[in-house]
């Protein structure tokens, strides 16, 4: 889902008149497009937003307004995107980070990096990845032995196979090893 995909058409005017084209793409039909040469391949982009399965055809009409018949429908399968949140953020021995996938695949790939800003001893940075994460589940992040003491802005960055990272903040109080307030 939203992504542009890109289709070509061509058509060839018996009276080598200017074409135009009107698509139907399943989920909506455009605006006549053109004017075109007879007999020249044109390319239009299109994207979808729903998941689902849709059938795109064309027709074609010259400058007289001869129209053409819809050509054979040609199936697509869009599919959704995996899509990475960064969920609750708790304390306690480090601190633990639910990465959930609202998503409508898999995630793969799943990179993520912890980093601590403030008197932090042991434990500054982390970094870990996750195989996968299917739709409607999670995996936990976490920070593993940290040492240190006060108030600390704790970072999470996340990224999946071609999604964009997110990113989420939060003020921690560090006593030790230990995490006893998360704001």
């Amino acid at each position: 889902t939203n992504i542009d995909y890109t289709f070509s058409t061509q058509t060839v005017d018996p009276d080598a008149q200017l074409v135009y084209y009107l698509w139907f793409w399943g989920d909506e039909m455009s605006e006549w497009m053109g004017p075109y040469e007879s007999g020249v391949s044109i390319q239009v982009e299109h994207s979808w937003t729903a998941d689902g399965t849709y059938e795109i055809k064309v027709k074609a009409k010259d400058e007289l307004d001869a129209v053409s018949n819809w050509s054979e429908p040609l199936t697509i399968t869009i599919v959704g995107k995996p899509f990475i949140e960064i969920g609750e953020i708790t304390g306690g021995f480090g601190l633990h980070a639910k990465l959930q996938n609202t998503g409508a695949i898999n995630a793969t790939e799943v990179q993520w990096n912890i980093s601590l800003q403030g008197l932090i001893f042991i434990g500054k940075e982390k970094t870990g990845v996750v195989d996968t994460i299917v739709p409607g589940s999670f995996s936990t992040a976490k920070t593993g032995f940290i040492l240190g003491f006060g108030n600390v802005d704790f970072t999470i960055t996340a990224t999946a196979e071609g999604l964009n990272p997110v990113e989420k903040q939060v003020s921690v109080f560090v006593f030790g090893p230990f995490v006893t307030r998360v704001v």
